[in-house]
Formats: C-alpha cells, structure tokens, sequence
C-alpha cells in the first residue's frame, strides 16, 4: 500500500510539472514576437523587465478596455493572466462579471487563429475555472466546450502545448461536479478528445521516440498523454456518464497502445493501466465491446505483469492494476467468452505468472481472478490449471496465513477455494489433494484466530463441505 502512495504521489509531482510545461510555453510565446516591446514598461536600467515583474496598474478597467479595444498581443494576455493569477477568488468574481469575462474570452478563443495566442487563452480560461466554481459555471454556460471543439479544425496536431493547454482546459471541468452537466456536455467533452485523438493517431503520434523518459525533449510528449488518461479517469470516476470507450476508436487506440506497446514508458503505461482498470469496472456490455474489440487483451495484460514481474515500486503498481483489469475483465457472465478464454490458455500462461507474485495487494486480485475463472467454468476445463499448481498455490497461501496470522488473503482464497470445492462434487480427487495438505485444519484455525465474521462464515461453508 505504501508503495502505491508513493506512487500515487510521484503522479502528482507530473500533474504539477504539467503546470511548469504550460508556463513554459506560455513564456516561449510571450517572447517569440518583439515587435510588441513597446508595450512593455521598461524599468529604470532601460531592459524589459522580466515577466513577473510586469507593472499591472489597479485601474482593472484600463486594463479591460486595452486588452479588449484592440487586437490581442502578447503583453496584453500576460497581464489578462496576471490579474487571474493575483485576484483573490471574490475579486476575481467580481471582475468576470464587471467586465463580461467569460464572453470576451471566449469571443476572442473563437475568432482567434494565432496557435500561440489560442494555447494562452485555454491556459488562462482554464485558470478562472480551476479557481472559481462561479466562473466555471458561467464558462459552462457559455458553451466553452463548443468553442474548444472548433479549435481542432486547426492543425493543432503540429504543436504539443496547444494541445497539451486544451486537454487542460477540459480537465478543469471534470476534476469534480461532472455528473451535473448534460449528457449533451458529457458528449460533447469526449468528442473533443475523440477528435484530438484521431489527429494523434492520423500523425503517428505514438510512434514517435517518446519512450525514453530520460530525454527532456520527449517531457511535453508525456505530460500531453499523462494528461489525456488523467482527463479519462476524472471523467469515469465523476461525470457518472456510462459511455462505451471503443465506440471512441481513436481514445481506445491512444489507451491501448499506451498501455502494451510502450514498455519503457512505466509511467505512461501505469497511467493507460489505470484507465483500463476504471472502464472495465462497469457493465458486462462494457466488458463484452472490449474483449469483442480487441480479443488479445487478457493475453497483452499477462504479457504486462510478467515484462514488469521484478519487485518495485512502479512494477508493482503496474501489476495492480494490470491484474486489477484482468480481473475485471474475467468476471463477465458469459459463456462464450469463457470458453475462448480457455481455449487460449489464458489461465494456464496466468497461473505461470501469479506463482513468482510476491506483492500481497496484487495478488489478492490474481486470486479474485481464478475465482470468477473457476466459478464459471466445469471441471473439465479447469483441470488442466488444477493439476499444474493452483491447488498449491492455495495451500502454500493458506500455511502463509496460518504461519503469520495475516488475514489479508484470506477472502480471495476462501472464495476461490469455495469455487472449486464445487467441483469436487465431480471430481473427488480434489477433495483428497485438500485433505492430504491439511487444509480442514487450516480452516479450522482461521475460523479461531479471524476476528472478521465473513471470513468465518466463508471457511465454515468450505468446512461444510468436507463434511457432508
């Protein structure tokens, strides 16, 4: 678990650095063009003063009328965006609504064709929203989503920080209180990144050299698509809107290809993994249209656990949630999929992979994974992974807990054990293996020293069993 916050909290060091990349770009713009200069108050030494140091007069009115009268120019967004990021959240409030910021913004974001000058709107509409729920609202109302979506008839493709500012932008506003827009929003935010997707996928975008996270030249590429899978899980975990993700083929590209061909890239994996792990959480429809779709996906993600099987901290994430979207995947109620799985010996290449786990958390759901695969499959076609080490992969497990009073496995393995006791009914040698191993005994114990009363009720049930 510690492990997983470590990691957790090495993805909000990328979502801030995010922020550094914006500015980054943001200030490449501000000084590309100088024939602006003289806009510039220039301090006493004769030198443009740096951007922080800009002077911004409290007559905000001035200010309005000068950014607002005459044609955009770089010093005049510059300090458009220091009034947001100076104002306290009242003030700012008051200024949107004075001076019709939301319109004017948004007025100037669609007439705009200047790539530069478009990526700093999207940063600065983006910070109002971040920093006022008031604004936000109001920009929803004044269908800032159907001005982003106009943007993509440019070629923003060409320019990672457009692109990278308009996937910011959209993300302000499923960070939280998504489920309250209209499905025609909700709608509306996925095509938006269905067709920047589609741009990426139609430049080759994924095949570029982008995985080497050593490289700085290659940052902005991964903070781009670190923001698209962190837009994609905010939009799951908030906007309660059930979509089906490969009804979007350029989004479920971007995902997939993320997720199984850029090994070097842990961090971008872990982040599609984590989308994979959320999505497949929903409906039986759902997991259905992916496993129809893309029918190698169970064999893909055995390949992930076992190219990420040493023991660290990344690896280990990557496990989880690798297992965490197998399992999901398997617990389908459905009969031909069952079959194809078996047929394509994805359990046995599993098992092979779940032997070497050493990480409790990762396991547990390896576990939960044979259990929907046993439960909803005869005895014939489980034979063959009961005969080559998942019964004492069971024993070994239930010895560990009774060695170390560790419980933490013990749901998993209780169901699971349940799930084949079941087919003991048919096959009495299956009874005999847990008899010979001690597992009673083991049972026993659990119900003894487990303080948890499902646990109990589960390893009684098993013992039930023996017994009749």
């Amino acid at each position: 678990m510690l492990q997983l916050k470590k990691e957790q909290f090495r993805q909000q060091i990328r979502r801030q650095r995010l922020d550094a990349h914006l500015m980054q770009a943001r200030r490449h713009m501000l000084s590309i063009t100088q024939t602006h200069q003289n806009e510039l108050h220039i301090n006493s030494n004769g030198s443009p003063p740096k951007p922080d140091q800009i002077f911004i007069t409290k007559d905000i009115a001035s200010i309005m009328s000068t950014i607002f009268n005459s044609e955009l120019t770089n010093s005049s967004l510059e300090q458009l965006q220091q009034i947001v990021d100076s104002s306290e959240q009242e003030e700012l409030e008051n200024t949107f609504v004075q001076y019709f910021l939301g319109q004017r913004l948004l007025q100037a974001y669609e007439k705009e064709q200047d790539l530069n000058q478009i990526t700093e709107l999207q940063y600065i509409i983006g910070s109002i929203a971040k920093k006022s729920q008031i604004c936000k609202c109001r920009l929803l109302e004044l269908n800032t989503f159907q001005s982003a979506l106009k943007v993509l008839n440019f070629e923003i493709e060409y320019d990672d920080y457009c692109m990278l500012s308009l996937v910011y932008l959209i993300t302000i506003f499923v960070e939280s209180d998504a489920h309250s827009y209209s499905d025609q929003n909700k709608l509306l935010l996925l095509t938006i990144l269905e067709k920047l997707c589609k741009k990426l996928v139609l430049i080759n975008y994924m095949d570029m050299d982008i995985e080497s996270e050593e490289e700085t030249s290659n940052e902005v590429q991964h903070s781009l698509l670190s923001q698209i899978f962190y837009f994609l899980s905010c939009f799951i975990q908030n906007s309660q809107f059930a979509f089906n993700i490969t009804h979007y083929q350029n989004i479920w590209k971007i995902v997939q290809q993320t997720a199984f061909v850029l090994q070097d890239a842990s961090s971008l994996r872990l982040n599609a993994l984590q989308v994979l792990a959320e999505i497949s959480k929903q409906s039986d429809k759902q997991k259905l249209s992916i496993l129809q779709k893309s029918p190698q996906i169970l064999f893909q993600l055995v390949e992930v656990l076992e190219f990420h099987i040493a023991y660290n901290s990344i690896n280990n994430c990557i496990r989880l949630q690798a297992s965490l979207t197998l399992k999901n995947l398997v617990s389908i109620k459905n009969c031909q999929i069952m079959n194809d799985i078996h047929s394509n010996k994805i359990p046995i290449n599993f098992l092979e992979i779940v032997k070497l786990e050493e990480h409790q958390k990762v396991l547990y759901h390896q576990i939960e994974a044979f259990y929907y695969i046993c439960d909803q499959s005869t005895l014939e076609d489980c034979l063959e992974i009961y005969e080559n080490g998942l019964m004492s992969l069971i024993v070994s497990n239930f010895q560990e807990i009774k060695d170390t009073n560790n419980f933490a496995l013990c749901k998993s393995l209780l169901k699971l054990t349940y799930a084949i006791m079941k087919h003991s009914e048919f096959e009495q040698k299956l009874s005999d293996y847990f008899r010979q191993y001690n597992l009673l005994q083991f049972l026993n114990d659990i119900g003894v020293q487990s303080q948890n009363q499902n646990i109990i009720k589960r390893a009684t049930k098993i013992l039930n069993y023996f017994n009749n």
